[in-house]
């Protein structure tokens, strides 16, 4: 199939162009002595000669798209490995375009800029995993009965990122990359790896083993086959007991493929773990799809919380989303407390526990393994 492609491509550029595989499925071009509007339209013209095209193998045809992304080169320019990742970010951004057709990469394109530092951070993402630069911080999770000073044995542990200079990198910045790229699955596999050690030194320091210990997790490794196995044998191996830790989903991604998301949780219930929901009330349907998710926690959507009490549409929701809690029996945790009058609407309305920066700001988890004692 790629030689015939590579032959039909040929017919649509000049022959002063070089064409080339640059590996995969993926082919670039060069287009000598060639204005931008003469290369759209070669562009256009490979795009249709692509797609008029069938691969026939054995008794099937096959019909094939074509995504390019056009990057001008400008005499004294940016080097090679920036062309080429222009190149990428404007490919793919035409490939979320719908396909078969161009994008032309203009450095004032704020779409294309932001998809080119995310496939930059592919590369990053992969160093880091192969350095071990993953930690972990731990925010509390407050119950809002407690007394002021009470012993609170419940976190939530956060994903940071340690640059090869020192620089902390929040999950806001890498984890859309990480998601975009398929790279999640493999981070959080070593966040559970790193967590569940840290529990175990937890415990063997004398921690108690009533805490319960709050993991992300990405919509792609929730809908893993085999993530359910591994969560199992890490269990088994690290001697945790699976009651110490709660695995938090977002809404967006449970409701993106519901029935592999049933099936995760059933799973992880079954060995004793428990489930939150995350960013809870940020979709429409959020209330039709808690008769399909059996959860432990619904953790509300801090776009409500944070406008606490001052707005009332935020009051009405928070107060109906624990309204419903209540009747259906699942703890609510209301996220983004940051001020002092929010935890206290919080504690009127009746929520069950609360967690934010006007509680507890998150720090380097002490039992991480890659921090010091």
């Amino acid at each position: 199939m790629l030689r015939q492609l590579t032959s039909r491509l040929r017919r649509g550029i000049r022959d002063s162009d070089t064409l080339a595989r640059l590996g995969g499925d993926e082919f670039g071009v060069l287009l000598v002595d060639c204005t931008l509007p003469q290369a759209e339209q070669i562009a256009s013209k490979l795009v249709a000669g692509v797609n008029d095209w069938h691969f026939t193998w054995g008794e099937k045809q096959f019909t094939i798209g074509v995504s390019i992304g056009v990057v001008p080169l400008e005499s004294g320019g940016a080097g090679l490995a920036a062309l080429l990742s222009a190149a990428d970010a404007a490919c793919y951004a035409a490939k979320e375009a719908g396909r078969n057709r161009t994008v032309v990469y203009r450095p004032g394109d704020s779409a294309l800029v932001a998809r080119q530092d995310e496939m930059d951070w592919v590369a990053r993402l992969t160093d880091a995993l192969a350095e071990d630069r993953l930690e972990l911080y731990c925010q509390r999770i407050v119950d809002s009965a407690a007394l002021v000073g009470a012993r609170y044995e419940h976190w939530e542990l956060l994903l940071r990122l340690r640059e090869r200079d020192g620089t902390l990198v929040a999950p806001g910045r890498f984890l859309p990359a990480a998601e975009r790229f398929n790279l999640a699955p493999s981070i959080d596999r070593r966040v559970i790896q790193r967590a569940l050690g840290g529990i175990k030194r937890a415990l063997a320091s004398g921690a108690s083993g009533e805490g319960v210990y709050a993991v992300n997790l990405s919509g792609a490794t929730v809908c893993d086959p085999d993530f359910g196995s591994y969560v199992e044998e890490a269990f088994r191996l690290s001697g945790v007991p699976p009651a110490m830790v709660c695995f938090e989903m977002t809404e967006t991604s449970a409701i993106a493929s519901i029935d592999a998301t049933r099936m995760f949780i059933a799973r992880m219930h079954q060995l004793g773990s428990r489930i939150a929901l995350d960013d809870f009330g940020s979709g429409m349907s959020s209330f039709a799809y808690l008769r399909a998710l059996s959860v432990d926690y619904l953790k509300i959507d801090g776009m409500f919380v944070r406008d606490l009490p001052g707005d009332p549409v935020s009051v009405a929701m928070v107060r109906a989303i624990y309204e419903l809690s209540r009747a259906i029996g699942v703890r609510t945790v209301a996220e983004f407390i940051e001020t002092d009058a929010a935890y206290e609407h919080v504690q009127k309305l009746g929520g069950d526990l609360a967690q934010g920066f006007a509680l507890h700001r998150p720090e380097p988890w002490r039992w991480d393994p890659s921090h010091p004692d």
